[in-house]
């Protein structure tokens, strides 16, 4: 995000939706797959507040193992338990990841420092003022944590906000929590099994689904992510959320797509596959996407 400014400024602080002191923090930033974005990240207070102490010492680019080791204990705070990696060690892709945890770190160091509890909506008009200024052309919610933890009201009166400025089909948000029916407008349901998905989409859901990371077909009536590495290596071409014309949202009619597992580890058995010959294929054995 070197060509972007970047500025995080704190939106809400106060207790989550279970009782949990937390902090939303509005941003500019993206990384290589989404290019530039609005960033919506929700994190534990405490991190925010202990974080000149967490990271004292420690050079930026490795402030994301201060951030994952921090989390420890503490996804509940910000992560639905409809996640399976809630109570799990290791396996998200941020949470558990210290290198791409480090888009949290920056996020985190870059915030306005408030103390005190309260929905701070001029502060997101802020950034969002800035961000179309800039020509972002996309929100993501989020970078860490799930809309669903916070308060309903809170979240409505957010969500209101950056439809002013970001219609629902520039949005990229997902959820794991299914009955979280409020964020249906700006979000997909963040499923990991077929199942998961089918009874998603019976309850109104756009659906994206994170399969196997090799070996399994991509489900009948699903289609591969236009983002996905997956994707390109066949097509040739990287489109990236940011540019992806089937932005994750609620916008458009009932879809529902899939991505190969992409967790640390992962990138080594695609390999393993693509050495086998092996490919991405449809429900019909239609090859869809390359491992390598």
């Amino acid at each position: 995000m070197s060509k972007h400014l970047e500025i995080s400024a704190v939106v809400y602080r106060g207790l989550s939706a279970n009782g949990q002191p937390v902090t939303l923090i509005a941003s500019i930033g993206g990384n290589k797959k989404t290019n530039a974005v609005v960033e919506l990240t929700l994190i534990p207070s405490f991190i925010l507040e202990e974080w000149p102490e967490l990271s004292r010492g420690v050079k930026p680019t490795q402030q994301g193992s201060v951030y994952v080791k921090a989390m420890r204990g503490h996804l509940k705070t910000v992560c639905p338990s409809g996640c399976g990696y809630v109570e799990a060690d290791k396996g998200c892709y941020v949470q558990h990841n210290p290198r791409n945890a480090g888009q949290v770190a920056r996020i985190i160091r870059n915030a306005t420092q408030t103390m005190l509890d309260g929905l701070y909506l001029s502060e997101l008009r802020h950034v969002l003022k800035t961000a179309r200024l800039l020509a972002i052309p996309k929100v993501r919610a989020m970078v860490a944590g799930d809309a669903s933890l916070l308060p309903v009201d809170v979240w409505e009166a957010i969500e209101r906000e950056i439809c002013k400025v970001y219609a629902v089909n520039e949005w990229l948000g997902y959820t794991h929590d299914a009955s979280a029916l409020h964020l249906q407008q700006t979000h997909v349901f963040s499923s990991d099994s077929t199942a998961q998905s089918k009874a998603a989409m019976a309850n109104g859901w756009n659906v994206f689904e994170v399969i196997a990371p090799v070996g399994q077909a991509i489900p009948a009536g699903a289609a591969l992510c236009p983002a996905s590495k997956e994707f390109a290596r066949l097509r040739k071409v990287s489109i990236g959320c940011g540019g992806c014309p089937m932005a994750c949202n609620g916008a458009s009619a009932k879809t529902w797509r899939v991505i190969p597992r992409h967790s640390p580890g992962d990138a080594s058995r695609k390999a393993a596959a693509a050495r086998r010959n092996q490919v991405l294929l449809d429900s019909k054995g239609r090859t869809k996407g390359l491992y390598v």
